[in-house]
């Protein structure tokens, strides 16, 4: 779901709902035949949010390279390793939001299980919990690693008949 500087997309773009017919060319001057009545007051509208090349290219670029833990260690049979879980979230299906039309669901991701080494966290509640559980393995959870940096999601949703785009942050 990525702009390809330099290179032509399609779009394909289908209309339904709206009665009558009539033709007409698009910007492309290709004929397009329409199903719209003249004077039904309805008109069809497209709305499109595309990321710009120039910053797909600044995101991929100043990103630092994450390191990676090995494959083995976290999707071994047992799960109990601290380590990125797959979780995908829709809106519809899985909360029950209908008011948001775009984008269907999203990637949450969470981070479960046991981290006995947590020196490399920045808060010391994460040092002292890993401290106080390696001594007391029995008596308390082990610390897990958490999301320090979350990337925003960009929502479509209507008030009435009029489109809203917001961003949530965290």
């Amino acid at each position: 779901n990525y702009i390809i500087p330099n290179k032509s997309e399609e779009l394909e773009a289908r209309f339904a709902g709206i009665d009558g017919t009539s033709t007409y060319t698009s910007g492309d001057q290709k004929t397009i035949k329409s199903t719209r009545k003249k004077n039904s007051g309805k008109s069809p509208h497209l709305l499109l949010m595309l990321l710009p090349s120039y910053r797909l290219e600044s995101q991929q670029s100043n990103r630092r390279k994450k390191r990676a833990l090995d494959a083995a260690y976290c999707f071994r049979n047992v799960q109990d390793n601290c380590c990125l879980r797959p979780l995908y979230i829709d809106f519809k299906r899985d909360l029950g939001w209908k008011w948001i039309h775009e984008p269907k669901g999203y990637n949450a991701n969470f981070c479960a299980g046991a981290c006995p080494y947590l020196w490399s966290s920045d808060t010391q509640h994460s040092r002292v919990l890993s401290l106080y559980n390696t001594i007391n393995p029995e008596a308390s959870a082990s610390p897990c690693c958490v999301s320090q940096d979350l990337e925003p999601l960009t929502i479509l949703y209507y008030i009435g008949k009029t489109p809203k785009i917001e961003q949530l942050s965290n």
